[in-house]
């Protein structure tokens, strides 16, 4: 395992003193790197010294940072090494001076540097250069120095000096989002689950989104025997809204987003976070066991699995009910909503879930599912949107669809298992909307007139073309093709009646 942590530093803000003075840091200057075999007595104008490049850079670079990454809790690289870490998934900081502190910082980089090109292209570029860098999707901390600051003054601010010694920056807290609605008979079974958990740094963050009953009252009563709990109350704006400001409040490194009204096994966090850590991905995932009044059924893959996000045949896979769509059996990493803004829908009521996933999805670099079943779903007559809205259930799935058909397309082109795995849920909400229909007394004579309105519909279009994509007997495939491309009358109300 790695011991340290990536850092970059931008020009002029006091790396080379950091290192200097803490013997568990050090620099890794690329110039050392980059060429060889400097010649003193051959001079090219005014540009210094001719250097023999280094054939075997970058890759001597790299090995470099992985062997010092063992040695030292702070490796200081330069801008180039990052686009490595991201592919390798190691954990990197990001310091910055503010972006109005240009002279303050061009004057320091002056005092010990005499490279004149360098210094006229940062002083052209100083806004355009943080502007860029800030924006880094996968950094685990951009840190903003502040006036007059300089690196080591930033670190202190951190609380990572101490006693004249440099500690190692380490987060692995996970922050536990918990939206609540009126969920007094159920709640103090999920937050009981959560206390007994074998996993200790976690923070649990309670979003009371204008709850009715005595939710309030127990989440106080939590409040108040747990020093690592937040309770926040707001007006009733839906599900959505409750974790988007829960967002807000979170400290740790990885976030989850657990229902009120379920619970969770002991090792949950402990696994989900080990997973995270040992594999360095950004998603992790989990099998779960669904209740349904005295049945439980389980749900999990056969072992554990990690790909890239660019594989569409894992993406195939995990793409079911039990993995992708839902959010309680998995763990994010916070650094990558928060950099790319990532926000649930607060327009779409209605498997929202899915579009938050997929948009997560699209900026992970790698992905991994556990066969452990850790989560306890329930479906409730009472669910606030499991049970509720099936009469317009296909109305609600158009608001997703466009997001389901086009990020999966975004990610791997034109593959249509990856696109249909996605875009299905349109089918499946027609033959939802019909059922319904159907049990609200809808003759065969309407029921048919308002499928095949419905089969007009540009996404039901596009959705339908990819089944026959999909190999193999599986009854559900069989079944769309039946009914979706044959037009198949026969099977359409067979399935409605059954």
């Amino acid at each position: 395992m790695k011991k340290g942590i990536v850092v970059y530093g931008f020009a002029g803000i006091g790396k080379t003193y950091v290192c200097e003075k803490y013997k568990n840091a050090c620099d890794l200057e690329e110039e050392a790197f980059r060429y060889l075999d400097f010649d003193q007595n051959k001079l090219e104008g005014n540009k210094g010294t001719l250097k023999k490049e280094n054939k075997e850079f970058p890759n001597n670079y790299y090995k470099a940072l992985d062997q010092a990454l063992k040695k030292y809790d702070y490796v200081f690289v330069t801008y180039n090494a990052i686009k490595y870490c991201q592919d390798k998934g190691i954990e990197y900081l990001m310091f910055f001076p503010g972006v109005n502190q240009k002279q303050i910082y061009l004057n320091r980089y002056k005092e010990r540097n005499n490279n004149q090109t360098f210094t006229n292209n940062l002083s052209q570029n100083y806004e355009l250069f943080i502007n860029k860098e800030k924006k880094d999707s996968y950094a685990e901390k951009i840190v903003f120095l502040k006036k007059d600051e300089y690196l080591e003054d930033a670190f202190k601010r951190m609380g990572l000096i101490k006693e004249n010694k440099l500690l190692k920056y380490k987060n692995k807290t996970l922050s536990i989002i918990i939206p609540i609605y009126n969920s007094e008979n159920y709640l103090s079974l999920m937050l009981d689950s959560i206390k007994n958990q074998s996993y200790k740094d976690i923070e649990v963050i309670l979003i009371n989104d204008g709850s009715k009953d005595g939710s309030e009252e127990i989440c106080k009563k939590f409040v108040k025997e747990n020093a690592n709990a937040k309770y926040i109350y707001k007006e009733n704006g839906g599900v959505s809204s409750a974790r988007n400001l829960g967002l807000k409040y979170v400290t740790g490194k990885y976030v989850c987003f657990l229902d009120s009204d379920d619970y969770i096994e002991k090792n949950y966090c402990e696994c989900l976070v080990n997973t995270m850590e040992e594999n360095a991905c950004d998603f992790a995932m989990a099998g779960i066991y669904e209740h349904y009044q005295e049945n439980v059924n389980e749900y999990s893959l056969d072992k554990a699995y990690c790909a890239t996000k660019n594989n569409p045949d894992f993406f195939v896979k995990i793409f079911n009910p039990y993995w992708f769509p839902v959010l309680w059996n998995k763990i994010y990493r916070t650094s990558i909503i928060k950099n790319n803004k990532i926000k649930f829908p607060q327009n779409i009521s209605y498997d929202e879930d899915t579009v938050f996933n997929l948009q997560y999805y699209t900026h992970t670099r790698k992905i991994c599912v556990v066969p452990n079943k850790l989560y306890h779903y329930f479906i409730r007559n009472n669910n606030s949107l499991t049970s509720k809205g099936v009469d317009l259930v296909f109305e609600n799935s158009l608001k997703t669809i466009p997001y389901r058909l086009s990020l999966p397309k975004k990610i791997f082109g034109e593959n249509d298992k990856a696109i249909y795995v996605a875009g299905k849920k349109i089918l499946k909400a027609v033959l939802q909307q019909l059922k319904a229909n159907f049990k609200k007394g809808c003759s065969d004579k309407e029921i048919i007139k308002q499928f095949e309105e419905m089969l007009k519909n540009k996404y039901v279009k596009k959705a339908t073309k990819y089944i026959s994509v999909i190999d193999g007997d599986y009854c559900e495939y069989r079944l769309y093709f039946k009914i979706f491309k044959e037009n198949s009358i026969s099977h359409l109300k067979k399935y409605i009646e059954n």
